[in-house]
This record gives structure tokens, C-alpha cells and sequence, in this order.
């Protein structure tokens, strides 16, 4: 019997249906499931990969300027960023960073057994606090201890005080300025506290109350903004502690009081606080300790006075305070990179006047005596995990 034969053979015959196909090209599927085959255009390049283009179409080579890559790296990466991909040459896995899907999130903790009003000082870290000061104008002091989630009584400021500054650590604290129980009663006298004792210190150059403090050690803080009647009220003063004395620095762009700071003597944010006529102000500004300067930065999104801050210059939280309709509990987060606000978690009470520190991972506000004191617990960071490449 005779075969005629069909060139080329069909698809359904186990044929390509081509009568050619490009030398050393990559051969798809037809454009349906009988269809003759395809050869992507090209060969393409050393720096190209083939590239899906979606359903109905064939792929193409394309440059890989975009795609990702697994960079060698004899260690992890300290701070990774979300989708960030690497190879541990040392312990040979391949890696990258996800989200670790926490949520900032504040909590109620112990309340002090001694009490103790507002309008303190507060030195500490993001597991313990110290606050100092009182508005009845005596020179308590209490410790929190966030390992046992306890407050203890320390030994007492020589000079009682309220609405001060403060700075530095629960053992190497500065504290600093404040106000005396007559309307127009202002301190500049500064005491270091070493864990047990509060010595006398240099006197600050110009007395104030109602001013901000900020510094992680005791020995490097600054004193900032305030009030003095004999100044005309409100004032920017600024002041930097070198652990033996005042010196006097740039003044704040805008004059402010009951405002609040964090950050360190040399790098710190002002932010918050009240005009002399009373108006509320949301305005940050950064300070630069090397050109001795004040920048004014992006605004909070919630104007206050009396809050608290936690954080750097470059991350920072500022919590609680009295806002346009009272006292708030609103949190906002700093971000120094990108120069913006956002709001995250609220303090579960309301909270005014009251002692912060720590940093955005973790802070404290703390408001001493039979009132709460609340722990922030920020996003911390990305989760690394391991790539098993050799799975099915």
C-alpha cells in the first residue's frame, strides 16, 4: 500500500507541524494544544534571562537588572531589610528576611506603691525607669524594674521639685531645672543619681520649669525649652551638659514649654509642647550637636502638650499628653529617614505628664503612685529564615 507522506508531520502525529526551527533556540507549545510549535526570538545574552510575558504569550529574554539575587555574605546581615535574599557562605544556607508579623502593642504593668503625681523626671532604657519629682513638690523617687515588673523606692533628690528634666540611666541619671509650689517658682539647680544617691551638681545657666531633658547618659544631656517669668514666659533656651557643666547652645526655632525630647547630647528631637499663649503645637525639630543647630522637621499629626518620648533622632515615639480634646493615649512613630509620622498603637489609658524612655522596639510611660505604668513593644524587625533549594 502506498504512504503518502505530510511535511512537515502534525502535532497530533508526534511532528513540531514546523518546517524549520532557529538554530539553538528555546521550542514552546503552539498557541493551542494542536498547534505547530514556537521558538522564542533569539538566543539571548549572558546578562538576560528568559522572562514569562503571562498567558498567551511567549517569553522573551530580558535583562536581570531587576531580578534577585543571593548575595554571598560570610554572616547574616545585622539590620536586613524585608525581602532581602543572601548566601551564608559560612554555614552554607541559603537565606532571606520576611516579616515577622508582630504589631506594636502597649501593656499595663505594675503601678508603684508609693505615690506619686505628675509633672516628673524620668531617666531609664526600654526595661527600666526612674522618675523623680513630684507635684506636690518633693523629691521622690521611684525605680521600675521591668525584669521583676516591680517598683521600689529610692533615696530622695536633696532639692524638691516638679515639672523637671532628665536624662541618662536608671544608675547614671541627671536631673535637672523644675519648679517650686508658687506660681512663679523656677529651679536651675541639677543633681546627679548614681543608682542610690543624688548629688549636687553645677547650676544650670538659666532656671526654668516645664522644659524637656534628653541624653542617655548622665553625663551628656541637654536642657531644652521652658518657662521663666523673668524671661517673659515660654522660652527656647538650650543647654548641654558635659558632666561638670552648663554650656549654653543654639535656642529652639520655636519658643515652647511642656514639650518633650528625646535623643542624645548631641543628636536629639524637640517636639510638642505649648506656646506662651497657650496654643498647642505638633512642630519637631532635630538638633545637630557638631554644626550646633535646630532644623524644623515634619510636624506630629496630633498637636499636645505633656507627652512622653522615647527613641533617636532617626526612630522615635512620642505617646499621651493633652491634645485638642484632652488627655490622649495616641502613640506616633518617627521616622527620621523618611522625615514622617505614623500612628500606631494607643496607650490602653490615657496618660498626660507622665515619664518616657526607652526606644521605638520598646519604651516605657510611666506616671508614678497608684496610676499605671505601661510597656510599648514595637515591631521588631524582620524574621530570617532558611530556603531548602534541593526540595521537591
Amino acid at each position: 500500500m502506498a504512504y503518502k507522506r505530510i511535511s512537515p508531520l502534525p502535532i497530533i502525529e508526534g511532528g513540531t507541524q514546523r518546517t524549520s526551527i532557529d538554530a539553538n533556540t528555546v521550542v514552546c507549545g503552539g498557541t493551542t494544544a494542536t498547534g505547530a510549535l514556537q521558538n522564542v526570538s533569539g538566543v539571548g545574552e549572558s546578562s538576560q534571562a528568559l522572562t514569562s510575558q503571562g498567558a498567551g504569550s511567549l517569553p522573551i529574554w530580558a535583562e536581570l537588572s531587576n531580578a534577585t539575587f543571593f548575595e554571598p555574605l560570610a554572616s547574616d546581615p545585622s539590620d536586613p531589610t524585608v525581602g532581602q535574599v543572601w548566601y551564608n557562605t559560612t554555614s552554607q544556607e541559603f537565606k532571606g528576611a520576611i516579616d515577622g508579623g508582630s504589631t506594636p502593642t502597649w501593656t499595663t504593668k505594675a503601678s508603684s506603691g508609693t505615690s506619686q503625681g505628675p509633672y516628673q523626671g524620668a531617666a531609664g532604657d526600654d526595661t527600666d525607669g526612674l522618675v523623680f519629682g513630684d507635684i506636690s513638690v518633693v523629691g521622690l523617687t521611684q525605680l521600675y524594674d521591668g525584669g521583676t515588673n516591680s517598683w521600689s523606692t529610692k533615696n530622695s533628690m536633696n532639692t524638691s521639685r516638679k515639672q523637671a528634666g532628665g536624662g541618662g540611666t536608671t544608675s547614671d541619671a541627671l536631673g535637672f531645672g523644675g519648679g517650686i509650689n508658687t506660681p512663679t517658682g523656677v529651679l536651675n539647680s541639677t543633681e546627679s543619681f548614681d543608682g542610690t544617691n543624688w548629688s549636687a551638681e553645677n547650676n544650670m545657666n538659666t532656671a526654668r520649669r516645664e522644659l524637656a531633658g534628653c541624653g542617655t547618659t548622665g553625663s551628656d544631656c541637654l536642657s531644652i525649652g521652658g518657662w521663666n517669668n523673668d524671661f517673659g514666659g515660654t522660652i527656647g533656651t538650650v543647654e548641654r551638659w558635659n558632666g561638670t557643666s552648663w554650656t549654653a547652645k543654639t535656642s529652639l526655632n520655636t519658643v515652647r514649654k511642656l514639650l518633650t525630647s528625646t535623643g542624645t547630647g548631641s543628636d536629639a528631637l524637640a517636639v510638642g509642647g505649648n506656646t506662651n499663649a497657650g496654643t498647642l503645637l505638633a512642630t519637631n525639630e532635630q538638633y545637630d550637636g557638631t554644626a550646633n543647630t535646630w532644623s524644623t522637621k515634619a510636624s506630629m499629626s496630633n498637636a499636645r502638650r505633656d507627652p512622653a518620648a522615647a527613641g533617636t533622632v532617626s526612630d522615635a515615639l512620642v505617646y499621651g499628653g493633652v491634645g485638642s480634646s484632652g488627655t490622649t493615649g495616641v502613640t506616633e512613630q518617627y521616622n527620621g529617614t523618611s522625615n514622617s509620622w505614623t500612628t500606631v498603637d494607643s496607650m490602653n489609658t490615657a496618660l498626660a505628664t507622665l515619664g518616657g524612655c526607652g526606644l521605638v522596639t520598646g519604651a516605657l510611660a510611666m506616671l508614678g503612685g497608684s496610676v499605671v505604668t505601661e510597656k510599648y513593644e514595637g515591631v521588631v524587625g524582620p524574621t530570617i529564615v532558611v530556603f531548602d533549594i534541593t526540595a521537591a
